[in-house]
């Protein structure tokens, strides 16, 4: 559990690399509107709706998050996660 520890134990590890690395990908490709940055986006938006969907939507006990307040969560770790590494 220490790996999830950073996403709250709601995202692992496995999936907040390959978030940022989307992320990564997206937000600071050096041609913004290039076909890879934009599938790179689409990717990471689906992903984290899946994440929301399956892991937050989906249980009572987190009815109180939105997904936009879910969706700059994972936006927030994937930067720290890029940072960290």
């Amino acid at each position: 559990m220490p790996d999830d520890a950073d996403a709250g134990g709601l995202v692992s590890l496995a999936d907040l690399k390959r978030l940022a690395e989307l992320f990564d990908a997206a937000e600071n490709a050096l041609v913004p509107d290039a076909p890879e940055a934009k599938a790179a986006q689409v990717a990471f938006d689906n992903e984290v709706q899946a994440l929301y969907d399956g892991k937050v939507a989906a249980h009572p006990q987190f009815s109180s998050v939105a997904q936009p307040f879910f969706r700059a969560k994972i936006r927030t770790l994937c930067r720290q996660y890029l940072r960290k590494n």
